[in-house]
Formats: structure tokens, C-alpha cells, sequence
């Protein structure tokens, strides 16, 4: 995705605590990103609650583009086995096609 222009260098993965991908995204020029979790009994530093809510928002905004391509008809029940094969091409159009929609995120 890198070559083909997809990702740049330096782009972000946000991933949930216990996925040992660091090295692989860091080889890949890419930044890992994982919340900060509080530690046991105490409270999170404030440095740590403002980049958990920054996080947070950005959760959000994946969360509600995830939710756009779930709302395709043909996404809301169970395919049949026929298609199958054809499963990623259907996702991709259903993708490709959230993409005439009203921005999300408005400046």
C-alpha cells in the first residue's frame, strides 16, 4: 500500500493492547498506535487521558465509516455461499460507494 501510494510514510495503525505487530509496522515505516491503559489503583496521567481521547475520536470516525458500508442491503444479512468468491469485490463497491456520501467529518 506503501508503493502504490495507499500509505505514507510515518501514517498511523491504531490497534487495540496485545497486538505484537510493532516491529512489522515499524519496518513498514509506519507508527504504531496503542492507547494508554491505566495503571492498577491509580489515575491516568493527564498527558495519557488527552491521548486516549484523541484516540477516542479517531476510533469514532473509523467506527462510523465502518457502520456507512455496513448499511448496504446486501450487507445486512447473511450472504449465500454462492457468492462467496465474490465476497471482497462486493465489500470493495460497498466501500467505493460510501464514497459519494456526505462527508463525515466536517471542517
Amino acid at each position: 500500500m506503501i508503493e502504490c501510494g495507499m500509505l505514507k510514510r510515518r501514517d498511523g495503525v491504531i490497534v487495540d493492547k496485545g497486538f505484537n505487530i510493532k516491529e512489522e509496522i515499524e519496518t513498514l515505516g509506519l507508527e504504531l498506535i496503542i492507547p494508554p491503559n491505566a495503571s492498577s489503583g491509580g489515575q491516568m496521567p493527564a498527558a495519557d487521558v488527552a491521548k486516549t481521547k484523541q484516540i477516542a475520536t479517531y476510533r469514532v470516525r473509523v467506527e462510523n465509516a465502518i457502520s456507512r458500508i455496513k448499511d448496504f442491503k446486501i450487507l445486512a444479512f447473511r450472504l449465500d455461499l454462492s457468492h462467496f468468491a465474490n465476497i471482497d469485490q462486493i465489500w470493495f463497491v460497498c466501500c467505493f460507494l460510501t464514497n459519494f456520501m456526505p462527508f463525515l467529518i466536517k471542517d
